[in-house]
């Protein structure tokens, strides 16, 4: 029913410009839950066509994410970098900066790029401390454990009882 409505919303002739980006974002969003990564894509890329200077930083920050998220699921580093990238220039009211980070952070760290993995965990660490989001600390700590493993043993310790302390709090 969901997918109908957002569906007619984009095809009706009268629709505003931010209401499609918004029904198309819906609708990758939809498909992705749904695990179909190429109809959730298309959509994404659909919204993307139709930003215009009137689209809301928030929603610019959800789909430039999505977007990069969707390509990071088809391999392609180098767009869904460039769409991280984006995501994390939004300053205002952006939720989805810290999961950039941990994105980028992880496939720096599968591409033996352990200095820049370093640099966007502990940036991504650093946001959800702020905003005591003890998952992403746990998932961001747990990463700097192992990359200071090797380097640093107080700093791996300190992460260690980081990640630790916030599975407790979520009951992992």
């Amino acid at each position: 029913r969901a997918i109908e409505t957002a569906k007619k919303v984009i095809y009706s002739v009268d629709t505003p410009q931010s209401l499609f980006v918004d029904a198309c974002t819906l609708l990758g969003n939809i498909y992705s839950d749904l695990n179909n990564p190429e109809e959730s894509y298309n959509y994404y890329l659909k919204a993307l066509e139709s930003l215009d200077e009137n689209t809301k930083l928030e929603t610019r920050a959800e789909l430039y994410f999505k977007f990069a998220l969707a390509n990071d699921e088809k391999d392609d580093e180098k767009i869904a970098f460039e769409y991280y990238t984006k995501c994390l220039t939004i300053e205002i009211n952006n939720p989805y900066k810290s999961l950039a980070y941990s994105n980028m952070a992880s496939c720096y760290y599968e591409n033996d790029n352990i200095a820049d993995a370093k640099e966007c965990f502990e940036k991504a660490y650093e946001l959800e401390k702020s905003a005591n989001n003890y998952d992403g600390i746990y998932y961001n700590a747990l990463n700097l454990a192992k990359i200071y493993s090797k380097t640093d043993k107080q700093k791996t310790y300190k992460y260690l009882i980081e990640a630790k302390q916030s599975a407790e709090f979520i009951n992992e």
